[in-house]
């Protein structure tokens, strides 16, 4: 049994294309925390780009973190996971689980078996390793060999609560890195876990995508 906070669809991290068309990736390692492009930012498969009335009603049952959207219920996430593929499969099912959410949105036990890929910092305005390493990789060549395959950092690995302190250090010497310092949003920042349950794996075009 695993102890988890919820359950999301996120872009994948190679299809995760940002304003400037590029997946974040720093040494040929590809971005695999929370913020990612989330549900209400999916290409809908339809040609006026609008949610058929089944599919907005689950949108709406989501409970929102501000920086994802989860749900208790696989089969929710599932069926959003499977619309969200129709035309190509760009989206992935993630799980996730942190010490604030479990505080905030509560925690559940699921018996579904969780490949752990690692640990991301993050709060309501976003993640400290995508506004920090991804972005500016250059100020954060020392932690560059604690992200593990994922471009996270391995789950309750020291190197973390040491990157937090180095990152607030660079905006004190007047680098211009996202703000994460404010009372407001210090007191949010969170160690969140991210996750891939080992569910069934979706049929699509003639081939089984997980």
């Amino acid at each position: 049994m695993e102890k988890v906070c919820g359950f999301a669809v996120i872009r994948r991290a190679k299809r995760n294309f940002l304003d400037d068309l590029t997946p974040p990736r720093v040494d040929g390692v590809y971005y695999h925390g929370v913020d990612r492009q989330s549900w209400n930012e999916f290409k809908e498969p339809s040609s006026e780009g609008i949610l058929p009335l089944h599919y907005g009603k689950l949108l709406k049952s989501l409970n929102n973190t501000s920086i994802i959207k989860l749900t208790r219920e696989l089969e929710i996430a599932q069926e959003l996971l499977s619309f969200s593929n129709q035309e190509e499969p760009l989206n992935e099912l993630i799980v996730v689980y942190s010490k604030g959410l479990e505080r905030t949105k509560g925690s559940f036990m699921t018996d579904l078996k969780i490949k752990w890929l690692g640990e991301d910092v993050a709060c309501w305005i976003g993640s400290m390793l995508m506004e920090g390493i991804f972005t500016e990789p250059h100020l954060f060549s020392n932690f560059m060999k604690y992200l593990n395959q994922y471009g996270l950092f391995d789950i309750n690995s020291p190197a973390t609560d040491r990157y937090v302190v180095h990152y607030h250090e660079l905006n004190e010497q007047g680098h211009n890195l996202e703000v994460f310092s404010d009372d407001n949003v210090k007191d949010t920042l969170d160690k969140v876990w991210v996750g891939v349950p080992e569910i069934s794996p979706i049929y699509y075009n003639g081939q089984w995508v997980w």
